[in-house]
């Protein structure tokens, strides 16, 4: 490439920049306490405030079974514990089991209240468990 079209193009893209209104300046970050504003104008209320964001409460919901080898382990036991339960239906029996960061998901659909209550009671029995988020519907099995 020649030096006359390197110069040719920077002067296009000079010509550019000059045709456009300059930028305003970046507001300073804003402090604690301060509500927030973009050129002066105050962005409007979504709830919760600076220092705890509206969605600082929601928990991550648990969906794929972690490849920890202590969330592996749970899951596994826990699995062998429902199905050595000759008291259980062979609905229960197939519930789904996820476990990620030591947190149990129990999904699927069992005959009968004890049922549900029984495999939600060996899962927070169990050793390493922190939370149990028990998802186990009652009613008709197809």
């Amino acid at each position: 490439m020649s030096t006359n079209a390197t110069t040719t193009t920077a002067a296009k893209m000079e010509a550019r920049t000059h045709d456009r209104a300059p930028l305003p300046p970046p507001s300073p970050p804003p402090t604690v306490g301060q509500p927030r504003t973009v050129n002066e104008t105050p962005l409007p209320q979504l709830g919760g405030t600076m220092s705890e964001p509206p969605h600082a409460t929601v928990q991550t919901r648990i969906v794929t079974q972690g490849s920890d080898r202590g969330d592996l382990h749970i899951t596994a036991r826990l699995r062998s514990a429902v199905l050595d339960d000759d008291s259980l239906s062979d609905a229960a029996k197939h519930v789904r089991i996820v476990t990620q960061g030591r947190r149990v998901l129990l999904t699927g659909a069992v005959p009968t209240a004890r049922e549900r209550d029984d495999i939600d009671a060996k899962a927070r029995n169990f050793p390493g468990v922190v939370d149990v988020e028990n998802d186990i519907v009652v009613g008709p099995v197809q």
